[in-house]
């Protein structure tokens, strides 16, 4: 008896973890669609993963809204190139991610820092930095 009780628990266990990384993974998930709906000038996208009422700081200021957003990403259409991410951190809810873009105005370096709840961004915490001019990549 005590084996089974020892095993359900183990189980059980393994099972909460699973269940873990495969949030992890599905925040992940999210940021990189935004972050592709972005370069990609992709706003039913955007409507698919970012909450109505989102929240954007810049430098922990405040940035933009939803509608802001909206027209942060059309001034930019044809300009991304594509972002990679170097490192993320998934924590509860929360979503770290260490990330290089390249733009035809430069290549940028940054941080942010997303909030997710029921599976939309409700904050984008950004932090970035200009690293030099692009090079043609073609």
């Amino acid at each position: 008896m005590k084996k089974v009780i020892i095993l359900s628990i183990l189980c059980l266990t393994l099972a909460a973890a699973a269940m873990a990384q495969s949030q992890k993974e599905e925040y992940k998930s999210i940021v990189k669609r935004v972050l592709n709906a972005q370069i990609n000038c992709d706003l039913n996208e955007v409507a698919k993963v970012v909450d109505k009422n989102v929240k954007g700081y810049l430098f922990g200021e405040p940035w933009f809204d939803y509608d802001g957003m909206i027209t942060m990403f059309k001034e930019g259409k044809g300009t991304g190139e594509k972002v990679d991410i170097e490192d993320w951190v998934v924590e509860g809810n929360k979503v770290v991610a260490k990330w290089t873009a390249h733009f035809t105005t430069g290549v940028f370096k940054g941080l942010i820092l997303v909030v997710i709840e029921d599976d939309k961004v409700i904050e984008w915490w950004a932090y970035w930095k200009k690293m030099g001019e692009q090079v043609d990549m073609h």
